[in-house]
């Protein structure tokens, strides 16, 4: 199990060299903490739509306008301050490759997997790798494997960087003209920032964005899934 896991692991970080390039592989865990920064500034302001969807991921998005709505609707701020980033560490790297990879609605889906199901197009595993390709051509998950290690293949990467920063945490609330502090905290944190790249397939510009922050999506995703499950629906 644990050599698999290795497996899995130098595979993943393989294809993702190969796709991007040793530069910037190594520029990911600095572009996660300042991503982590920007957006702490755009929960912080009071017109931040549109750039704060161009930094998430269509679901990470709604969520945290869901969110931003009810604070605004209640006449409360929320304030966040990244003061000074300590460290910067990627923890996991996963890759999806195959001829169906860009017909997947990134609007739509949490991850790279989903919404899968609800399209004409086949997944597996192989290695640790995700595969996709139109449900109607035959399997070629190893042969795209092989090739996606040279970087022969489109890629779309999605990568867990841990920020450890230093970082202060306000909701203000303001009602007749006076503002009240109802929380302040001021701590050293962890947060897993998670990042997700556009298709690469070397005709179209990368672009990185943040598709989930502390595993809230995916953890979220994980409960609906049991309670499913569980229910029988």
């Amino acid at each position: 199990m644990a050599a698999r896991r290795y497996l899995s692991r130098t595979l993943n970080r393989q294809i993702a060299l190969a796709a991007l390039g040793s530069q910037a592989m190594e520029d990911i865990a600095a572009g996660a903490a300042m991503a982590l920064e920007h957006i702490a500034e755009l929960f912080s302001a009071n017109e931040s739509s549109e750039q704060l969807q161009a930094a998430l991921a269509g679901p990470l998005f709604a969520r945290f306008q869901d969110e931003l709505g009810r604070l605004s609707h209640d006449n409360v701020q929320l304030v966040l301050e990244v003061k000074r980033v300590n460290s910067s560490e990627i923890r996991s790297i996963r890759t999806q490759i195959g001829s169906a990879i860009g017909t997947i609605d990134q609007s739509k889906a949490s991850g790279l997997r989903a919404g899968l199901a609800r399209q004409a197009v086949r997944t597996n595993e192989l290695l640790g790798v995700v595969h996709t390709q139109e449900a109607e051509e035959a399997d070629r998950s190893f042969k795209d494997l092989v090739s996606a290690l040279g970087g022969g293949e489109p890629v779309r990467i999605r990568v867990d960087v841990e920020v450890n920063t230093d970082m202060r945490y306000r909701l203000i609330g303001g009602r007749c003209g006076q503002s009240t502090t109802i929380v302040d905290d001021d701590a050293t944190r962890n947060t897993m920032v998670t990042l997700e790249s556009s298709v690469i397939d070397g005709t179209s510009p990368l672009e990185w964005r943040v598709a989930d922050l502390d595993y809230l999506l995916s953890s979220e995703q994980r409960i609906r899934q049991a309670f499913s499950e569980a229910s029988g629906i």
